[in-house]
């Protein structure tokens, strides 16, 4: 039999493909060249810089700077790939405070579009052109040019109809490009910037302090709507503005985050300023902020994304609960929300500080996430735990048979129906020892509970009281070791992937305290008993959310597992928004969430409920 001969199949790819290919990472669009360009003016030194774009980008990007220039050598070097005036060493990839750094901007331009580039030295007495086709090698000559640099973009992936058939509508591709400046120029409010489309002006801002910077980027009378944020723990440095609730808007182009000077996407540190907020505006609106950190760039790793939008932290957790300290502390400052702390730097545990007294100086400390009560400051220091018995402000002794005195911070509905003199820290006192009167309690749309009591209306949240209600009967099913289960007749089996397993194992013993009996073979769940307030149809489902919840929150917040899988428990098993409510349900939900330790706050910060008085309504008819 003959040997088949193979021939080698491996081959060192031409440099006009190999630039085309990295094109693909490094210029996806319009925008991203002008970024990668103004980037390296930015490197240079330039003091000015000008950028201008005809058809979105897609016919021309120009654009201008006064910066350092280049030599001759140097600007033939500069359209090679992986060549760079910014990276020596090692070292240096490990602390990058430059902006552009790749080396594969130019080169990747240049094998996707006409390229030319003047530039002259501040002390040469010519400076010299390089014009480029992709494929072509390109050619160089002297001339006479303004210091600095210039570089025209010309016929964007001409060479490659895939790629520009797939750009956008014009609108949309200089609605990008128009961002990115916006970003630039607020980053560098020293360096003039202008910034033209097809011969439209689009704005001319010279050297100027960040806040007016502000004003005249993104609207006029902004920073008159701002709170300046400035916060350093030694190792993050936080400075900038946050725009006042008002300002928050649906779409997501209102935020401004920047490291080191240079902008970047960051769903971490966006989701620690929105939780500081989230009280304060409305569902699914993002807050208006404009945010500098400054860290050692050895504890930052700036190349794990083609575009550099992304960057990696040493300690993803540490800079997200700083971040969230920062910003809390700021809304205190200004008077937005009581003033408030995470206390644990080394997690992103959201604990807050509330008034329990009128002197102004007792506090307990609350997970915000949970509503659990972690620490009263009358407390002594051994009295950590997370049971939040006996540690209370909602009456002298709490519990079901005591009044509780509820002093609610102002919600959106307390605002509305403020009294005249502006009062809002009123309180409501509900005495449980007597029946409730049906007759004035009613659902409301299926998802609240109203009640008519004492000549004040109370309206509850029925989702967020049961979710309160089944986290503290589970806490205490951790504390005393008494938990009932149902037998189910036949076993309800469930298939986890390696994950999932993973978790269960974590988390087996908590589950069995709540009242879940079951056996794991390979990646078979087995379940044989469930918790004896749980619907044996929906245990399966309830079990895979359970798991999905967990480990969202254990990725959210370092804390204990029993408070984590008890959160998650109550997440997933309580009375859903659209559930109609039988009288004896509402009743028994209304007395249930006022034995609990912390009736206001659900699992998850949310409020369970709030109140009006009478003069409330009355001033919507004045």
């Amino acid at each position: 039999q003959r040997a088949i001969k193979i021939t080698n199949q491996i081959k060192i790819l031409p440099d006009f493909l190999a630039n085309q290919i990295a094109a693909g990472e490094v210029v996806q669009r319009p925008e991203s060249v002008v970024k990668e360009l103004v980037e390296n003016s930015l490197d240079a030194q330039a003091t000015e810089i000008a950028v201008f774009v005809k058809n979105a980008g897609k016919q021309l990007i120009h654009i201008i700077d006064n910066g350092a220039g280049m030599t001759k050598d140097d600007l033939m070097l500069a359209i090679k790939r992986h060549a760079t005036s910014k990276l020596y060493t090692t070292e240096d990839l490990e602390a990058i405070l430059t902006f552009g750094f790749r080396g594969e901007a130019l080169a990747s331009i240049s094998s996707v579009a006409n390229i030319e580039i003047r530039t002259k030295q501040a002390d040469e007495p010519h400076g010299w052109k390089l014009t480029a086709q992709p494929n072509t090698e390109p050619k160089i000559e002297p001339i006479n040019c303004d210091n600095g640099t210039q570089i025209f973009v010309r016929n964007l992936f001409f060479n490659i109809p895939a790629r520009r058939k797939f750009l956008r509508a014009d609108l949309t591709e200089f609605r990008h490009i128009s961002d990115t400046m916006r970003k630039l120029a607020i980053a560098h409010s020293d360096k003039r910037f202008t910034f033209y489309d097809d011969n439209n002006l689009i704005f001319d801002v010279k050297p100027t302090t960040l806040n007016k910077r502000i004003n005249e980027v993104l609207d006029s009378g902004l920073s008159s709507s701002m709170m300046e944020i400035d916060y350093s723990d030694g190792i993050l440095a936080i400075k900038g503005f946050l725009g006042n609730p008002a300002l928050a808007k649906k779409a997501g182009n209102n935020q401004f985050l920047y490291l080191n000077k240079r902008p970047i996407v960051s769903r971490s540190i966006s989701f620690a300023v929105y939780k500081a907020f989230e009280n304060l505006i409305e569902k699914n609106s993002k807050p208006l902020f404009i945010l500098f950190l400054e860290i050692d760039p050895h504890k930052v790793d700036i190349n794990v994304h083609p575009q550099k939008h992304e960057v990696k932290f040493d300690d993803e957790v540490y800079i997200h609960s700083a971040v969230a300290n920062a910003v809390m502390d700021t809304l205190g400052k200004f008077n937005i929300m009581a003033s408030t702390s995470i206390i644990n730097q080394q997690s992103d545990d959201p604990f807050q500080k509330f008034p329990t007294g009128s002197d102004g100086k007792s506090f307990m400390i609350v997970n915000t996430l949970t509503g659990e009560i972690v620490e009263d400051e009358h407390q002594t220091a051994n009295n950590h735990n997370y049971s939040g018995s006996g540690r209370q402000s909602w009456g002298s002794q709490g519990g079901f048979n005591n009044p509780a005195s509820l002093n609610q911070e102002v919600t959106a509905f307390e605002e509305l129906f403020k009294p005249a003199n502006g009062n809002n820290n009123q309180q409501i006192t509900i005495d449980l020892d007597f029946e409730i009167n049906e007759k004035n309690v009613w659902q409301l749309d299926n998802k609240f509970i109203v009640v008519n009591l004492n000549n004040r209306l109370l309206i509850i949240d029925q989702n967020k009281a049961s979710q309160r209600i089944i986290y503290e009967q589970i806490k205490h099913r951790f504390l005393d070791g008494k938990s009932g289960r149902q037998k189910l007749m036949f076993p309800l089996e469930l298939d986890l992937n390696n994950k999932g397993v993973q978790v269960i194992n974590d988390i087996e013993d908590y589950l069995r305290a709540i009242g879940f009996d079951f056996t794991i073979t390979g990646n078979c769940l087995s379940i044989q008993a469930t918790p004896p307030e749980l619907p044996e149809n929906i245990s399966a489902n309830v079990i895979n959310d359970i798991i999905e919840t967990f480990e969202q929150l254990s990725i959210l917040r370092i804390g204990a597992i029993q408070d984590n899988l008890a959160a998650a428990y109550s997440l997933n098993t309580a009375i859903k928004a659209g559930y109609s409510l039988r009288m004896d349900e509402m009743i028994a939900i209304i007395k249930n969430l006022f034995k609990c330790s912390m009736p206001n706050l659900s699992p998850r910060g949310k409020k369970c409920f709030v109140y009006a008085e009478p003069e409330h309504f009355e001033n919507l008819f004045n």
